[in-house]
């Protein structure tokens, strides 16, 4: 009887036991996933639809899913979360003000998340510029601010004039 028990369990065993051991890796996609990529890509296109044809409130619903993934991408390039976030809100305040120009040959995911990118990168350059013109105000200030009797000192080389730590306000 113990026999019949093992060939019978032997039985039961698939013919490649290798597909066993890697199938629980890496499931391979049913019919049932498949569908519901469909569908959300469908409903993706019309919630976009809808949108294009006047529903406002459908706008949060497309957005919603991808807040986080916007968020990230500009955390990225701005390394602040306050700066990340602002520029999270203009890219999907400029994603909505632009839908109309949205073509539909990407993701609506993939546009919103470059537009994301190219705010962050805006924020950047414009922090630059503003930082050089501060920078330039700065050295202006310190014009003012040094005496020119310590540059009137005989001998004194330029490298000395600004080692100088006793400056003279007129």
């Amino acid at each position: 009887m113990t026999n019949l028990r093992i060939e019978d369990d032997r039985k039961q065993l698939p013919a490649n036991p290798a597909a066993t051991r890697y199938a629980s890796r890496a499931p391979r996609p049913t019919a049932h996933t498949v569908s519901a990529a469909n569908r959300l890509e469908r409903s993706e296109g019309d919630l976009i639809a809808r949108i294009k044809g006047g529903d406002v409130e459908g706008f949060y619903e497309l957005v919603r899913p991808y807040e986080r993934a916007v968020f990230l991408a500009a955390l990225s390039l701005v390394k602040n979360d306050a700066d990340a976030e602002e520029v999270a809100q203009e890219a999907i305040l400029k994603a909505f003000k632009n839908l109309s120009r949205f073509r539909e040959e990407a993701k609506f995911s993939t546009w919103l998340i470059q537009i994301s990118i190219n705010e962050a990168k805006m924020k950047l350059r414009k922090d630059r510029r503003t930082c050089t013109s501060q920078w330039k105000r700065v050295n202006k200030t310190m014009r003012v601010i040094t005496s020119p009797r310590i540059s009137q000192i005989g001998g004194t080389s330029h490298r000395r004039r600004w080692s100088r730590k006793n400056f003279v306000r007129r």
